[in-house]
């Protein structure tokens, strides 16, 4: 809580189950109320829900040479599995760590200017579970290794964002900045909703936000668009290049500036393409 500080080095938690008496949804380390946290040279396996948590304004988190991997839902029918979450103000950030195998998001970071900072991360390896719904808006894949949604804004910077299922990098009406980052094998969702199939699968996804500028970075390996950006505007790209997706720079109702530069090249059905008609994901929801 407000003036508490944690520091810790060579934790080992592991298989946090979730417990509905202590309400704890079974997370590893939660950091709430303006307190803060610095944890070094840990690792973080099997929790429940998320496995590092903060939340309110004024709450710090900083983790360096940590290691979080193997989050899970709480519930049998899928839904969260967050490694760390960012909400409600606090700030993170998270330098030379790697996320593995989390099942909803890698980072998680979402609503009123919640912010953090990534450097020097490996992020992998964050795949769906559930992969049908009744109707479109009951969906929610989950899958993306970075999401920052609401007004919340992510740097990530020289990190590597590898075979996530949804997409790799998600603005959902947040913002922010992608610098010298490899994104690569966005394997793709291919989900059902009633009688229709759709899919997905960027790289990197901006969608219904302003601001995000994307530079010196690596796109390969979507099974969609290496960089969609859908009704969106102020997206910067520069001295990035996109391969081997299904469309290099694909763009819905959104206007792209390109301050320097650019490579879209050997992309299966188009370097370049505008005025498509792709489905995005709901907007990703936060763990209770």
């Amino acid at each position: 809580h407000e003036g508490a500080w944690l520091q810790a080095q060579d934790l080992l938690v592991d298989h946090i189950a979730a417990d509905d008496q202590l309400q704890n949804g079974g997370s590893a380390l939660s950091v709430v109320q303006g307190a803060r946290a610095t944890i070094e040279r840990s690792r973080f396996t099997r929790s429940k829900t998320y496995a590092v948590e903060g939340e309110d304004a004024a709450t710090q988190l900083l983790l360096a040479g940590v290691l979080i991997d193997t989050t899970r839902s709480a519930t049998v029918n899928g839904g969260h599995g967050n490694g760390v979450q960012v909400s409600h103000g606090a700030g993170l950030l998270m330098v030379g760590c790697a996320l593995q195998d989390n099942r909803y998001a890698g980072v998680m970071v979402g609503l009123k200017g919640s912010h953090a900072t990534v450097a020097g991360s490996r992020i992998s390896a964050t795949r769906s579970a559930v992969l049908s719904a009744v109707t479109a808006a009951d969906f929610d894949p989950g899958g993306v290794g970075v999401a920052a949604i609401g007004t919340a804004r992510i740097e990530l910077v020289d990190s590597v964002v590898e075979d996530s299922h949804t997409g790799g990098v998600l603005f959902h009406g947040g913002h922010g900045v992608v610098r010298g980052c490899v994104i690569r094998d966005t394997r793709g969702a291919l989900y059902r909703v009633t009688d229709k199939q759709s899919w997905f699968g960027d790289g990197i996804l901006v969608h219904g936000t302003t601001d995000v500028h994307v530079r010196e970075t690596f796109v390969s390996g979507s099974a969609r668009a290496g960089l969609l950006a859908s009704k969106a505007s102020q997206i910067f790209v520069g001295a990035t290049r996109a391969s081997d997706n299904a469309w290099g720079l694909a763009t819905a109702q959104a206007t792209v500036e390109f301050p320097s530069p650019n490579g879209w090249f050997n992309n299966t059905i188009a370097n370049v393409a505008g005025d498509l008609a792709l489905p995005v994901p709901v907007v990703p929801t936060l763990a209770q």
